[in-house]
């Protein structure tokens, strides 16, 4: 009894651990693919990825969680694939590749009395004036 209930025990628990893992081979397999384009002005706006222009104006993202999500993860690309995106966020089963103008963070404010820049939505780093750069636009 105790023997053939354990067996039991363990075949299922194995059949649900195969289930599991073919799932997660077949998301890793068709891994989602999205496009962004981050403009001179710190706006990060999804595009597709022949756009034959850089978008502008008011249609840029603005979600806060998912703009400090997605900028903590920002890194070269260096996944094999899109090389004319330099930059990747990648996110559980998301590859985000990225297009800057400039770089691939503009800060948009300086908190004076903090001595830090702001990017992305409220996310912070120490202000070093000798590592600034400055785009003409």
């Amino acid at each position: 009894g105790c023997i053939y209930s354990n067996m039991l025990h363990i075949k299922r628990t194995l059949s649900k651990n195969l289930h599991h893992n073919r799932r997660y081979y077949a998301l890793k397999q068709s891994q989602r693919e999205y496009f962004y384009w981050l403009s001179v002005h710190g706006h990060l706006y999804c595009i597709q990825p022949d756009a034959p222009k850089m978008p502008t104006g008011p249609t840029y993202l603005k979600d806060a969680k998912f703009l400090n999500f997605f900028y903590r993860r920002v890194k070269v690309n260096d996944s094999g694939k899109h090389q004319d995106y330099p930059y990747l966020s990648k996110c559980a089963g998301e590859l985000n590749f990225l297009k800057v103008a400039v770089k691939p963070v503009v800060f948009r404010e300086l908190d004076i009395e903090n001595e830090e820049l702001i990017y992305a939505a409220d996310l912070r780093e120490k202000f070093q004036p000798e590592k600034l750069i400055v785009s003409s636009e």
